[in-house]
């Protein structure tokens, strides 16, 4: 402890003490060789600043800084400045060398933050992985657990029979039914499916295509198939075989009056296309609603937005990596314990 640690708080002691003692002895208050009468008024400022004054010495002598230490007995520094979102340190738990691990933390991450985003429908819904090494097994969230809870270790390992191969829980018809047919014939190693409102409220509309009136929208063209013909609850694997012959080689299905599938090769890929595929339908949804016709854009001008630039320092190929690790830092701060 340093004397300026306590100095504020000794003058404040010093100052009410003397007010007080004025006001005992009947004595006047000399300021700058005037003297001044004493009132109570004096005296319960006197009282108050010497309260405040122990307070802060108090403060100072428990809370100020600590001796130092010898050099690499250091502990971690973090700034608590009252606020959640900050923080001296990344937050982002390490990389895992076990590859299935990380699938299962990166997995459960994108579960919560569908949450924060406001993709998910609750305890329905499903998000997807191949298990890595086994093209015929996929992750998934035992149905009954909110998104918002979902952890690593939550996390069960089924095939296309709808059997529980590792984990507790139950797999959800729909997971069997539409998932797993869509990993077989797509290759595709995840599956993310939602019923998201803005992708939903477009894919009510008789004409359900997405346009190319923005330069987000662009990097869409060419991305998304669409099926138009609802068929109902699927109920059997026959189902996600159709839906997946309505994908074909594209990376995005619209199902009219029912919701979007979004695959990738990644987590971070397929995550990073449902968010900005959300943002565009949005967009779109909005500008339709001014009755006013929309600007497309040229396919000059579409190519060219989708032609990467040979200057760009950050591949797009990178960029849902960053993108994805950015995500999980925010996870951490508003829904930590999916890496659990």
């Amino acid at each position: 402890m340093e004397w300026f640690q306590i100095a504020p708080g000794a003058l404040m002691l010093w100052l009410g003490g003397y007010y007080v003692f004025c006001y005992v002895k009947k004595k006047p208050i000399v300021r700058k060789n005037t003297e001044i009468p004493v009132t109570v008024g004096h005296l319960l400022s006197g009282v108050l600043c010497s309260i405040v004054g122990i307070i802060f010495m108090i403060v100072g002598a428990t809370h100020g800084p600590k001796a130092q230490l010898p050099m690499g007995c250091q502990p971690a520094i973090s700034l608590d400045l009252g606020v959640s979102s900050m923080s001296a340190t990344p937050l982002n738990h390490a990389v895992s060398d076990d590859p299935i691990h990380q699938t299962r933390v990166d997995l459960a991450a994108c579960l919560r933050m569908a949450v924060l985003d406001d993709l998910h429908e609750g305890i329905d819904n499903h998000f997807t992985v191949v298990v890595p090494g086994h093209t015929d097994q996929y992750f998934v969230l035992p149905f009954g657990l909110h998104w918002s809870e979902a952890r690593a270790s939550d996390l069960i390992i089924f095939n296309e029979a709808g059997e529980t191969i590792a984990g507790d829980g139950i797999v959800e018809m729909t997971a069997q039914c539409i998932h797993a047919p869509l990993h077989r014939v797509s290759g595709k190693n995840v599956v993310l499916h939602t019923h998201q409102n803005w992708a939903l409220a477009l894919n009510m509309l008789e004409d359900n295509r997405l346009l190319s009136a923005s330069q987000t929208a662009a990097f869409f063209h060419n991305e998304i198939a669409y099926d138009d013909d609802y068929q109902g609850l699927a109920c059997s694997v026959e189902e996600g075989e159709r839906l997946a012959a309505c994908l074909g080689d594209k990376s995005i299905l619209f199902m009219k009056n029912h919701g979007v599938v979004v695959t990738g090769d990644s987590i971070a890929q397929a995550y990073r296309r449902m968010y900005k595929l959300e943002r565009v339908c949005r967009a779109q949804i909005l500008a339709m609603s001014t009755g006013q016709p929309l600007a497309l854009l040229s396919q000059e001008v579409i190519d060219r937005v989708n032609t990467p630039s040979p200057t760009d320092r950050h591949p797009r190929a990178s960029r849902a990596h960053l993108y994805f690790e950015a995500v999980k830092r925010i996870v951490d701060r508003e829904l930590p314990g999916y890496a659990d």
